[in-house]
């Protein structure tokens, strides 16, 4: 009898350590690095059956994805996307209770991750048809996450700032360098898209960025901005931050005219 119950238990713990969930999948690669930012990471658990212990990891992969994408775009809007994903499984005990019906199935509760991402290959594609992306009224009230956040305060600056501005988006301060960039490339496009302002070109804020020593995700105080601004041109320079709000997060703008270092407008929203 103790040998059975013996061999019982060893194939048990034999088909708890075969048939725990582990999968890699979406992995961005190497060539295509350029072509996504990370923005972030999201998270989420899910439960899964396996019938004879064994589980598909198309089936993981694509559950994972959906759950993932779905809570990505709650918290940073619908215009991301979710690779890298990792699903790592733990067996269930109380499977157990249900008798016989251990050794044939079992139950597993799974953690996946993945990565945040914006594909920036895309987003230049953008460029070339501004007028299919321009949203109304009703899809920026809506939008969620820090790209509602995005759409909410680019149109209080296009409604605040005088037409024919030359503008510069200096910097948005946050403790993910990418995150900044991705934020600072919408707010730019935005701007763009209403055709009222002309935008610095990136490359020329680059240069000033490089010769005056100053990254696009730290603080830049006004009169560094306003100093910045006069280097190219601007009349109008954005600053802004990220900030951590409780279980919430501010995106905060401020737009300075050049000339005067007076506020022209700010904005800010919560996500």
């Amino acid at each position: 009898m103790k040998r059975v119950i013996f061999f019982l238990f060893m194939c048990i713990n034999l088909t708890v350590i075969l048939s725990c969930v582990s999968v890699n999948a979406m992995v961005i690669p190497e060539e295509e690095a350029d072509s996504f930012v990370v923005i972030g990471k999201t998270q989420v658990q899910f439960s899964t059956w396996q019938f004879l212990h064994i589980y598909s990891k198309k089936i993981v992969q694509n559950m994972a994805y959906k759950r993932l994408l779905k809570q990505a775009q709650f918290s940073f809007g619908e215009d991301v996307d979710v690779r890298n994903i990792k699903v790592n499984g733990k067996y269930m005990g109380w499977t157990l209770l249900t008798g016989g019906v251990a050794f044939i199935s079992n139950f597993q509760r799974n953690t996946a991750t993945a990565d945040v991402v914006v594909n920036i290959s895309q987003r230049h594609d953008r460029i070339n048809r501004i007028d299919d992306y321009i949203p109304n009224q009703t899809e920026i009230i809506t939008a969620t996450g820090i790209y509602g956040a995005m759409l909410k305060v680019s149109r209080a600056l296009i409604n605040d700032l005088p037409e024919n501005s030359r503008v510069a988006v200096i910097s948005i301060s946050s403790d993910n360098a990418n995150f900044s960039s991705y934020v600072v490339d919408e707010i730019e496009f935005q701007l763009v898209s209403s055709r009222k302002f002309t935008i610095v070109d990136r490359n020329s804020l680059e240069i000033i960025r490089n010769e005056q020593n100053f990254q696009m995700s730290g603080e830049v105080s006004d009169s560094s901005a306003v100093s910045i601004g006069q280097m190219l041109g601007a009349n109008i320079v954005i600053t802004g931050n990220i900030t951590n709000i409780g279980v919430n997060q501010r995106l905060s703008i401020r737009a300075l005219n050049v000339t005067t270092t007076q506020i022209v407008t700010m904005a800010r929203e919560e996500y």
